[in-house]
């Protein structure tokens, strides 16, 4: 009996352990396939600007960066200078600088943290960069999530673990 308790045990710590190093990659593999799409979506809206510009030379670019709402991502066109930019990074600023797109995580101008990709527009009167965010916690959310559903899975296999062992102990001690 106890061999079977300390190998119950050792089932549970090893389930456990398991699943917080599941829960580890997969955070990583959110943020990663996140900021994937961001870029992608980046990519995709700089080439609508560079045929729109290109079709329409004096039409505003407006319609074409709508923020698509609260907690979402958010398409801005904003001027090299702009403290959001600034707030990207020396080295994301450096690669702006060679027109290069790339991913970032910072604290926004609202001291939010956020995901976001960016990239250079050139519209033939100035340089102006593209920039797609959006919030750190929402992207993160699914993993919180399941977060919280594997503590939950994990105290019921502690309390199970704990009751069976009380069963056990129970039926083995001869009280006088």
């Amino acid at each position: 009996r106890k061999i079977f308790l300390v190998n119950f045990s050792l089932i549970a710590v090893c389930v456990i352990a398991v699943a917080f190093m599941t829960m580890r990659m997969s955070r990583n593999f959110v943020i990663d396939n996140s900021l994937q799409a961001l870029a992608e979506i980046c990519d995709l809206k700089l080439g609508e600007l560079e045929r729109y510009s290109a079709a329409n030379p004096d039409a505003s670019l407006e319609p074409l960066i709508t923020p698509t709402g609260e907690g979402e991502r958010n398409l801005r066109l904003l001027d090299m200078d702009d403290p959001r930019v600034l707030a990207l990074g020396q080295e994301a600023l450096q690669k702006l600088q060679a027109g290069e797109p790339g991913t970032a995580r910072y604290d926004s101008a609202d001291n939010i943290d956020v995901v976001a990709a960016y990239g250079m527009f050139d519209n033939g009167y100035a340089q102006q960069v593209l920039l797609v965010e959006q919030p750190y916690a929402v992207v993160i959310e699914p993993v919180a999530r399941v977060r919280r559903y594997v503590v939950a899975l994990c105290i019921v296999q502690i309390l199970l673990i704990g009751a069976v062992t009380y069963y056990f102990f129970r039926r083995t001690v001869v009280t006088p």
